[in-house]
C-alpha cells in the first residue's frame, strides 16, 4: 500500500487493522509511517488505566500531556491489600506473592492511590477529570477477583469462618461492624476512602464499579454520597465473584446476600436522575431471589435497565410495580426463572414477567433477551462437551416435535428454568423447561407482550447464545 493510499484511509480503519496485528507490528507501523501513528492515537488512549496505589516512577504527567485529549474513560484499577501474618503462615503462600506483600507490609502506601503522598494530588487531579477534556465516564475495577483469592491464607476478616477468599463476604454487617473494621483492617478503610474521594471529586456522569465488592463503607451514610449518586446519569455495576477453589460460589455466603439485598436503600433511592441501570452477575456470584432486590420506589428516571446472570424472574418484577414512566429499554442477558427460593417458595415464572412488563411500561421501545442454554432431556442436562449437543434419535416423540417447532414457528422458545445447588452453581432444570414449553403458557404471553410492543413502535429482539 503507497505512503498517500495509507495516509487517506479513514481512522476507523486504522483501528479495524490495528486489531488484527500483534504489538511488534503495530508498533513498527507506527514508528514507520506518522500518518498511521497520528490516526491510531485516538483509538489506542480512549481508556486511560491506571494501577493504583501509583508507583513512585510513573510516567502519569507525560501520558497527560501527549494522549489526555484522546480520554473518554477513565479506568482506575485499585489493589487492596490484607492485615499482616504471624510469620509462621507465610510459608503457604506463592513466592512471588509473599514478596510483594511483604513489600507492601513493610512499606505501605501512603493513600489507596499513591505510594507516595507527593502523589496523591496527581490522582484526585484525574479523578477531576484534569487534562482529560473530554472523559465522561469513571470505572473503578477493584482487582477483587484477584485479591481475595491468593493461597486462602490471608487475613482479610475476623469473622470465624474463613479470613480470605469468599469467606471474607461470610458476615452481614450493621454499621457498627463495619466501622469497627474500618479501624482494623487497611483494606476497609482504603475502600471508604476510594469511594469518599469519588464521590468529592468525581464529575463524572457515567460510573461503572468492576469486581463490585460486597461491604458496605462507613462514608455511604453521608451526604456526599447521596449526592453524588444523584447526579449520575448511567450505572454500571459487575458484582465480584469467586468460587473458593471451585467449591463453594460466593452467592452461598449470607453477608454477599445480604448486600445485595440492602443496595436499593445504599444506592438504588438516591439516583434520582439515572437513566441507565446495568447489573451483570458474575458466574460464580449469581444473583438469586434471596439476593439483589429493586425497589419500586427507586430511580424514577430510568430509561434502559440491562440485567444479567441472574433470578430476572424474581428480582425484576418487583421493580415494576413502581411508576417507571421514562421505562423503555429492557435487556435481559443470560437470565433465568427459579423454580423455587432457597426456602423453597415457588418463584414467578417468565409468563408473570411478560405480563408485568407489558403492564408496567407504556411506551417500550426495545425488549431484547439473550438466552442461555435450557436443557430439554436429562441427557442434554448432562452434556459437558464443548460441541453442539445434537439430540438422538431415539428422543421421546413429544421431545422431538417440540424440537420442530422451536426450529420453525417465530416466538417459540425454551424459557430457561433453573434450580441454585447446594454449593451456589446454576443449572438448568430440564424437567420444568419441559413441562412449560408443553404448557406454552410463557410463550403465549411472550406473543401478547411482542404485539404491545409492536403496537407503539418498539420491538423485541431473542438471541440464542
Amino acid at each position: 500500500m503507497s505512503k498517500s493510499l495509507l495516509e487517506t484511509l479513514p481512522t476507523e480503519v486504522f483501528c479495524m487493522v490495528a486489531e488484527h496485528l500483534s504489538t511488534r507490528y503495530l508498533k513498527n507501523l507506527s514508528l514507520a509511517n506518522s500518518a498511521f501513528r497520528i490516526a491510531i492515537v485516538p483509538c489506542l488512549f480512549e481508556v486511560l488505566q491506571v494501577n493504583c496505589p501509583l508507583r513512585e516512577d510513573h510516567i502519569a504527567g507525560t501520558v497527560l500531556r501527549k494522549y489526555g485529549a484522546c480520554v473518554v474513560e477513565l479506568r482506575l484499577n485499585v489493589t487492596f491489600f490484607p492485615n499482616q501474618l504471624e510469620d509462621k503462615s507465610l510459608g503457604r503462600l506463592p513466592k512471588d506473592y509473599l514478596e510483594y506483600i511483604q513489600r507492601y507490609w513493610s512499606d505501605p502506601p501512603a493513600s489507596v492511590w499513591a505510594r507516595r503522598a507527593v502523589d496523591i494530588p496527581v490522582l484526585h487531579d484525574l479523578i477531576q477529570f484534569k487534562g482529560l477534556p473530554h472523559c465522561k465516564s469513571l470505572t473503578l475495577y477493584t482487582e477483587g477477583d484477584n485479591d481475595f483469592e491468593q493461597s486462602g491464607h490471608m487475613d482479610w476478616d475476623d469473622n470465624g469462618i474463613g479470613t480470605a477468599s469468599i469467606y471474607t463476604f461470610y458476615e452481614h454487617e450493621g454499621w457498627e461492624e463495619v466501622d469497627r473494621k474500618e479501624q482494623k483492617y487497611s483494606w476497609r478503610a482504603s475502600l471508604r476512602d476510594m469511594y469518599r474521594d469519588v464521590a468529592a471529586l468525581s464529575p463524572a456522569k457515567e460510573l461503572k464499579v468492576s469486581s463490585f465488592l460486597p461491604r458496605k463503607v462507613s462514608f455511604w451514610q453521608k451526604d456526599e454520597w447521596a449526592g453524588f449518586l444523584g447526579r449520575l446519569r448511567k450505572l454500571t455495576l459487575h458484582p465480584y465473584g469467586g468460587d473458593a477453589g471451585a467449591v463453594w460460589d460466593v452467592n452461598k455466603m449470607p453477608g454477599f446476600n445480604a448486600f445485595f439485598g440492602e443496595l436499593s436503600s445504599l444506592m438504588f433511592t438516591h439516583a434520582k436522575e439515572l437513566e441507565y441501570l446495568e447489573i451483570v452477575g458474575h458466574k460464580s456470584g449469581f444473583l438469586g431471589s434471596d439476593s439483589l432486590v429493586l425497589e419500586p420506589d427507586t430511580m424514577p428516571a430510568l430509561r434502559g435497565l440491562h440485567l444479567e446472570n441472574m433470578a430476572v424472574t424474581s428480582i425484576l418484577p418487583n421493580f415494576l410495580q413502581g411508576i417507571h414512566k421514562n421505562l423503555s429499554k429492557i435487556h435481559i442477558v443470560k437470565c433465568v426463572a427459579l423454580t423455587a427460593s432457597s426456602t423453597g417458595e415457588d418463584q414467578p415464572s417468565w409468563a408473570s414477567l411478560w405480563m408485568w412488563i407489558r403492564e408496567a411500561v407504556p411506551e417500550p421501545k426495545e425488549i431484547t433477551c439473550v438466552l442461555p442454554e435450557a436443557p430439554l432431556t436429562w441427557e442434554e442436562a448432562e452434556y459437558a462437551y464443548d460441541d453442539v449437543y445434537v439430540p438422538p434419535q431415539w428422543e421421546p416423540m413429544k421431545v422431538q416435535k417440540l424440537r420442530a417447532r422451536l426450529a420453525k414457528e417465530r416466538d417459540f422458545y425454551v424459557w430457561p428454568y433453573a434450580q441454585v445447588g447446594k454449593y451456589g452453581g446454576v443449572s438448568g432444570d430440564e424437567v420444568i423447561n419441559l413441562e412449560m414449553l408443553e404448557f406454552e403458557e410463557d410463550n403465549y404471553q411472550y406473543r401478547l407482550m411482542v404485539e404491545a410492543v409492536e403496537s407503539v413502535g418498539g420491538r423485541c429482539k431473542v438471541v440464542l447464545s
